[in-house]
C-alpha cells in the first residue's frame, strides 16, 4: 500500500485539530500545568509586554488578543484601559 505525503493544508488541519482536542481534554486544569505564567519572571514580561504596548497604542485603544488562552494577558490590558476581545480555539480553556 503507498502512502501519500501530505499537503500542507492537512498539515495544518491535522495540528489544529490536535490543538483543539488536547485542550479539550486538559481545559479545566490548564493552569496548574502550566504555572509558569504566573511565576515572577512572567510577570516581569508581562509587565514588559503591556509598557510597549501602552507606549505604541493610545488609551482605549482596542486589541484583538488572538490565542489568549486564559487570558493573563488580556486582563492586564484590560486594567490599563484597552478594549480587549479575546479568541481562543478552546472553549475550555475560556472558561
Amino acid at each position: 500500500m503507498q502512502k501519500h505525503a501530505l499537503t500542507n493544508e492537512e498539515i495544518k488541519a491535522h495540528v489544529l485539530d490536535e490543538n483543539i482536542r488536547i485542550h479539550a481534554l486538559e481545559g479545566y486544569q490548564y493552569d496548574s500545568l502550566h504555572p509558569e505564567q504566573y511565576n515572577f519572571f512572567q510577570n516581569i514580561r508581562t509587565n514588559r509586554i503591556v509598557d510597549n504596548i501602552s507606549r505604541l497604542l493610545h488609551p482605549k485603544s482596542r486589541i484583538l488578543d488572538l490565542g489568549c488562552g486564559t487570558g493573563y494577558l488580556l486582563l492586564r490590558l484590560i486594567q490599563e484601559g484597552f478594549h480587549v476581545t479575546g479568541v481562543d480555539l478552546s472553549q475550555e480553556i475560556l472558561d
